[in-house]
């Protein structure tokens, strides 16, 4: 019933005192905190398919860092970031090679730096409207023939100009096709 191994992110050096309660898995391997809703890691990087809880408000810092094998939602051919979710924490899906296509949901606000980092197989992202901040290489490293979908109305909020590496650098080499241009 209660965590018994866990594979802790690599930004977490040591650990002074956990106390398993404070914790749930889900049967995917999850990790997520009780009391914060905080998706914190995986009990395994060897993980395929998952399925975020609606009830997560936020993806932490290094929490699929390095699942290789990690490809979509259980059952669909993307991943899915819920809607519940409003923050994607600094390199969260960093090294997550076998990611292939990516909706995130609508209430995310900021992707962290280097969220999407060297997702090499990242082919298809979607930024939806709600998005007020995404950092920098966020997406730097993923699939040079990948689409981001990002409307012109994010692209003025973020301050981005894509005349300049695409997007600045948070879309290093990735094609950026526009929605709503006349936003």
């Amino acid at each position: 019933t209660g965590v018994q191994t866990c594979a802790l992110p690599i930004c977490i050096s040591s650990v002074s005192s956990l106390n398993t309660n404070d914790f749930t898995t889900t049967n995917d391997g999850l990790i997520i905190n009780k009391h914060t809703n905080a998706l914190l890691g995986v009990t395994s990087k060897e993980i395929t398919n998952i399925t975020i809880p609606n009830t997560v408000n936020s993806i932490g810092e290094s929490a699929f860092y390095g699942c290789t094998s990690l490809t979509s939602t259980e059952g669909k051919t993307s991943l899915i970031i819920p809607n519940s979710v409003t923050s994607i924490g600094e390199a969260a899906f960093y090294n997550c090679i076998s990611l292939t296509s990516l909706t995130i949901g609508n209430s995310v606000k900021t992707i962290g730096k280097s969220a999407f980092r060297d997702c090499s197989s990242l082919a298809s992202v979607n930024i939806p409207d709600s998005v007020t901040e995404i950092g920098y290489i966020a997406f730097s490293g993923i699939s040079a023939n990948a689409t981001i979908t990002i409307s012109q109305y994010v692209l003025n909020n973020l301050g981005l100009n894509l005349t300049y590496n695409t997007g600045g650098q948070s879309f290093f080499g990735a094609s950026v096709t526009l929605i709503n241009p006349d936003a």
